[in-house]
């Protein structure tokens, strides 16, 4: 058990979030098993949650995530704050636990609206003039690595989400994350195709950090209609701190580690260049949202 700040507390494997520094591959669990402090004071109730068991939706962009029956339910008409979920950020860890509290309402009123990966920030925001988006992030070198072992391992051991064709493809060509980020710059053509190929195959790969949120220019101008980003390498305090924006001021996280121990991280040089060269956007939004990260402290 680890004495997090600001009143978190997390049980489970110490190494489980974070395996290296900022940057590093990191190797973490987002199905990890949530529990709440059941003294916190929340408001909301069963019948009028927005979070709901939901199956999977079969359809192109989510049809291979692994925790999509957790996703809460898009509802235009709610306003409020809409929490946006970008896969292999802690994202589910946090549906469960607002699921745990039955968290629907927020302090002042309005409502609390869990969604689904497809769901991005320019789609809340045009909905109503007085939502707000809340999101989790994580470097996108760090992202892709644990995206592609979920796949490799069909989402085990929580779930088991069958490889579709394309990632069958993939897996085959391609064993590892460092054995397909390399591919990105191969001098032979049929290698380099194949391996941006495999990154399409993939949701967790395939779906950027500027797909929800546009990019820096963007953001800049609706800073004031986000309301909270946390990031998965400082997962603790970041739960803590997006809860007391909920209204919760103790929160107790159990984030266990879920990956096999035979899940290869590691990345080499060449790798990580050809994922950074590849995510670019995405690191400029990333960098730019952890070097304002005081602005939601709550």
């Amino acid at each position: 058990m680890v004495e997090g700040e600001h009143g978190a507390t997390v049980e489970g494997d110490d190494d489980a979030a974070v395996e290296g520094d900022d940057d590093a591959a990191v190797e973490g669990d987002d199905d990890a098993a949530v529990t709440g402090d059941e003294d916190a004071a929340v408001k909301g109730g069963d019948e009028d949650s927005a979070v709901k068991d939901e199956e999977p939706v079969e359809g192109e962009g989510d049809a291979a995530v692994e925790d999509e029956d957790d996703a809460g339910v898009t509802v235009e008409h709610d306003v409020g704050l809409h929490f946006l979920h970008v896969g292999k950020t802690g994202g589910t860890s946090v549906k469960k636990m607002v699921r745990k509290k039955n968290l629907s309402t927020l302090p002042d009123g309005r409502r609390l609206v869990m969604h689904r990966h497809q769901v991005a920030l320019p789609e809340v925001l045009g909905w109503h003039e007085s939502n707000v988006g809340a999101i989790f992030l994580r470097h996108p070198v760090s992202r892709f690595v644990s995206g592609f072992n979920s796949r490799l391992r069909e989402g085990a051991p929580q779930k088991l989400i069958p490889w579709k064709p394309p990632e069958r493809i993939a897996f085959g060509h391609f064993p590892t994350a460092n054995d397909l980020a390399e591919a990105l710059s191969a001098a032979d053509p049929i290698t380099e195709d194949r391996a941006i190929a495999a990154m399409e195959a993939m949701v967790h790969t395939r779906m950027r950090l500027t797909y929800w949120l546009r990019d820096v220019p963007y953001l800049q101008r609706r800073l004031d209609r986000i309301a909270f980003i946390g990031f998965q390498e400082h997962y603790a305090e970041d739960v803590s701190r997006f809860f007391r924006t909920l209204g919760v001021e103790k929160v107790r996280v159990v984030h266990q580690h879920q990956a096999p121990s035979s899940s290869t991280t590691s990345l080499s040089d060449l790798a990580r260049e050809n994922l950074e060269r590849w995510y670019a956007d995405d690191v400029v939004i990333y960098e730019w949202a952890l070097a304002q990260r005081d602005r939601w402290a709550g």
